[in-house]
């Protein structure tokens, strides 16, 4: 290998644990903030309410996590399973099906929403956390 080859070697793998770095220091650092800032712009508020619901065999402990902007309107919206964590992709769908149809739309006027994928009991217990929702605003 040629000196040169050496150097951009490092260098590109310089550029990409460097990147890596940046992209968790960020992201831990959003998760425990209650504000996010998204560019010079837009503030992200964000409002959580814990909830659970019956699922043969079990009680399921969900946290549901909506960002809005400074008008109120959804911009993101998070859904965790608080007791198992092998659930936690089925509760990621269903916050990348919900942000799909609520995206925009100002929490404080959000009604039920309709059956997210074939979640009607994780849709369910949204529909009914959104009272708690709309009051911590």
């Amino acid at each position: 290998m040629k000196k040169r080859d050496k150097v951009i070697t490092i260098v590109v793998l310089v550029l990409f644990v460097a990147f890596l770095a940046y992209r968790y220091v960020t992201i831990d650092q959003s998760e425990e903030q209650e504000v996010l800032h998204v560019g010079d712009e837009a503030i992200l508020h964000e409002v959580m309410v814990e909830n659970h619901y019956d699922v043969p065999g079990k009680t399921r402990h969900v946290k549901y996590i909506v960002f809005v902007d400074v008008d109120g309107k959804i911009q993101d919206i998070k859904s965790e399973d608080l007791n198992d964590p092998t659930h936690q992709g089925k509760m990621d769908e269903f916050s990348a099906g919900l942000i799909t149809m609520v995206r925009g739309e100002k929490l404080s006027e959000l009604e039920e929403i309709d059956m997210v994928g074939t979640a009607s009991l994780t849709t369910a217990s949204f529909n009914s956390a959104l009272t708690e929702l709309k009051a911590a605003l």
